[in-house]
């Protein structure tokens, strides 16, 4: 995907693109997670995003650059929450950057306890998806019917937050 710097949108394309920022150790959940909120936002809404992450970087490309183009050009990022998330300082970096432009959605993806006094972040008070309660996250869901109602309330954040951008 080519993503038009400062438009935040892909080449040939009018909708909105959210950055997926993540644990490169978590990567098989979080594509699990992408591709069924993708499906239902594309089902249920008409395929209002494109996703954008570091995989879709052409090979050979200067990493660190090419993803700070991306991330100063997408409209929102999906701030998929895990302790090794937390621990990464590029994964920080990308939180404040959105977080600073009130363009994230902070999704749970595996466990971490965002109330550990001994972590600020600042950023990360108030909505969190969070659909089964502060020790839950979309790697407790086992079942299929879990995981769909986990994207589908992922899919409703980002919408929400598109509509509040004026984005769709």
């Amino acid at each position: 995907m080519i993503t038009l710097l400062g438009t935040g949108r892909p080449h040939g394309s009018a909708r909105p693109v959210g950055m997926v920022c993540h644990s490169v150790r978590l990567e098989t959940l979080m594509l699990d997670l992408k591709k069924r909120v993708k499906a239902d936002l594309k089902g249920s809404y008409g395929d209002p995003i494109d996703f954008w992450w570091y995989k879709t970087l052409k090979s050979g490309s200067d990493l660190s650059r090419d993803i700070d183009a991306h991330m100063r050009s997408a409209d929102l990022g999906l701030m998929m929450l895990s302790t090794q998330f937390l621990s990464s300082d590029a994964c920080r970096r990308e939180l404040d950057h959105f977080g600073a432009r009130g363009r994230h959605v902070p999704i749970k993806l595996a466990p971490v306890h965002l109330q550990d006094k001994r972590v600020h972040i600042p950023y990360l008070t108030g909505h969190v998806v969070l659909p089964y309660g502060d020790e839950e996250s979309y790697a407790h869901c086992v079942t299929e019917v879990e995981k769909a109602e986990f994207a589908h309330l992922v899919a409703l954040d980002i919408l929400e937050h598109l509509e509040e951008l004026g984005l769709i």
